[in-house]
């Protein structure tokens, strides 16, 4: 770590951790460390090329650290307190913005939806509704292990059900008997957009999942 780094933070363990969290601080802070020093090699420059360089973009994982980092992180007070750091703190150890790390505690749910090593969604849209794609996809995972072929029908079943489960308030029934769900539509859009963030591909339907 280098000297600016430990002027800008003296980070010390919480009472409650069960093992030094300074450890995981420091490796926190080299990681973005090394990402802007390649950024900085890939990037040189003269007098005849002082272009802006080129904005970074950082993956699931670096995203993730960050996060953990400004929430896990404390420093001493005056009178032998700990206090958490701000948001600011964090942001200027790791040398990003206070913004971008809002940002990612903000949408800390659908990052965590990404691929190991991935930096965005594929389709350039946050899901609207992160938590239900994510229990979705367990439940595919899991009726996709025991060699069932699912279509199209079993994820709009399935994704309703587990709709109401999630926000029973916001389900109701109209004087026809049919379901309304205020504040989604699932449609083929959105079914869509959920197989590419998640990679799921669907087959001609040999069984069906009960």
């Amino acid at each position: 770590m280098n000297a600016s780094v430990s002027e800008t933070l003296t980070a010390v363990t919480a009472p409650s951790e069960p093992r030094s969290q300074n450890d995981v601080e420091a490796q926190t802070i080299n990681m973005f460390n090394d990402i802007h020093a390649r950024q900085n090699d890939d990037n040189p420059l003269d007098s005849d090329d002082e272009k802006p360089q080129r904005r970074i973009s950082y993956t699931r994982e670096n995203k993730l650290a960050a996060i953990n980092f400004q929430a896990h992180t404390f420093r001493k007070q005056k009178n032998g307190a700990l206090k958490q750091i701000t948001t600011w703190e964090a942001a200027k150890s790791l040398g990003i913005t206070p913004t971008m790390l809002k940002k990612w505690t903000k949408n800390r749910q659908s990052i965590m939806t990404l691929k190991k090593g991935q930096r965005k969604h594929t389709t350039g849209h946050v899901a609207q509704e992160p938590r239900l794609e994510e229990l979705l996809h367990k439940e595919f995972e899991e009726e996709r292990k025991i060699d069932c072929t699912i279509n199209l029908r079993w994820f709009m079943r399935t994704a309703r059900r587990i709709y109401k489960e999630l926000y029973p308030g916001r389900v109701t029934r109209n004087g026809n008997s049919q379901w309304i769900y205020a504040g989604f539509k699932f449609s083929n859009g959105w079914f869509q957009g959920f197989r590419r963030r998640y990679g799921v591909s669907v087959r001609a339907p040999t069984k069906r999942a009960q």
